[in-house]
């Protein structure tokens, strides 16, 4: 393989990997933060007098 095929072969494959990477690194951050918002959700939703173990009993 000379170096010239190699740059071809590296430049076509380079888009799609970078397109890959974008998307894999939202959906990291996604399932970073998403877990990490749900203790909130849930707390709040105990403020609100939801039904749940922090609601008011009967």
């Amino acid at each position: 393989m000379t170096r010239h095929h190699a740059a071809a072969v590296r430049e076509e494959f380079e888009d799609p990997w970078v397109a890959c990477n974008v998307v894999r690194t939202v959906l990291c951050t996604l399932a970073l933060g998403l877990p990490a918002r749900a203790p909130t959700l849930h707390g709040r939703a105990g403020r609100h007098g939801r039904s749940g173990p922090s609601g008011p009993s009967r």
